[in-house]
Parts: C-alpha cells; structure tokens; sequence
C-alpha cells in the first residue's frame, strides 16, 4: 500500500514524473513486484501445507489454491494499489482499515453488502471448483455465489483492470508533494 509514499521519501519520485508516463509505469511497476512476491510467498506456503491435508486431494486442492491466490494477489493489489494513488501518507492504515472491516467483517454478513468483496468472488471460486456446494449447510450458501466460475472470474478480473485503470488515471493527474516544507 505505501508504493506512492515510498517513491517520495526517496526523493525518486521527481526523477519519474517527469518522464513520460512515468508516473503510470512506476504505478504497474510497482504493482507488478507486488503481485510476484505475494503469490511467490502464497504459492510457496501453499505447496508446504498443501501436502498435510487430508479432507480433499491434494492435486485439485493446490490447482485451485494457485488460481485463487494468483486472482486474488491481483485483484487486493490493484485494490491497494489504488488506495497508495488517493492516501499516500496513509496507505497502510486505510489498507488495514479496509480489509478488517470491509473483507473481514462484512464479507460473511449474508446480505448484498458481502458481494462487493473480493473474498466474496474468491470463497465462491473455491467452494464451485472443490465440489464442495452439495456439502455445506443451507445458511452458508448465503455466502457464495450462486453464478458460474466463470463469471466470478470474469468480475475479479475486471475489477482488477478497472481499479487499476482508476489509479493510473488518478496519478497521472494529481499533484503531490515531493518535498517537506517545514
């Protein structure tokens, strides 16, 4: 989240935004180089642990778990990623902020509200891809998606382009301060 506060403490940020489109590359940059560590990390953890469960098969379980985590390292970095572009100074805490309240606790409130997030579209993914619908109690469908995969994957990936779409807009037109001015 602090990708844009970063670039100014460096004193870097000068040196990109006169380029052009400078701003936007470091912007899908920086972006990128999130979305490789975080699923390297994931993926690696994945594989690990993967291997010690033994409710489901353990080659379906990774194959999902690698698109889920692929989808969403996309799709809560461009959500993040927007949020560096409007609160630079404090893009780690509304980032915190969002995901406690918003992914965390209203993400299992069964009503409309819980379709706006992501882990909405990711929980549905996993539950469709598993098998597992058949298996779950009636009042935990409320909370997955009743659409086909493919639409859910279709809405995490437009979300993902439009989000970042947003914050290349929003940086290549805002102004920000490079320098204290005390």
């Amino acid at each position: 989240a602090p990708m844009i506060q970063s670039e100014l403490e460096s004193n870097s940020w000068i040196y990109c935004a006169v380029r052009p489109y400078g701003r936007i590359h470091v912007l899908l940059g920086k972006y990128c180089n999130a979305i490789a560590w975080v699923f390297l990390a994931a993926a690696t953890a994945v594989s690990i642990t993967s291997q010690f469960v033994t409710m489901v098969e353990v080659g379906q379980f990774w194959q999902v778990a690698m698109v889920l985590i692929l989808l969403g390292c996309m799709t809560y970095g461009a959500l993040f990623a927007l949020m560096a572009v409007l609160f630079p100074n404090r893009a780690m805490v509304v980032a915190v902020v969002y995901t406690i309240v918003f992914e965390g606790f209203m993400g299992f409130i069964p009503a409309t509200i819980n379709q706006l997030t992501v882990q909405y579209r990711l929980r549905s993914l996993l539950v469709g891809w598993m098998g597992w619908t058949d298996q779950l109690p009636t009042e935990w469908l409320l909370s997955i998606s009743g659409a086909p995969p493919l639409q859910d994957v279709f809405i995490l990936i437009a979300t993902t382009i439009g989000l970042l779409g947003i914050s290349c807009f929003f940086i290549g037109y805002r102004e920000y301060i490079t320098g204290r001015h005390d």
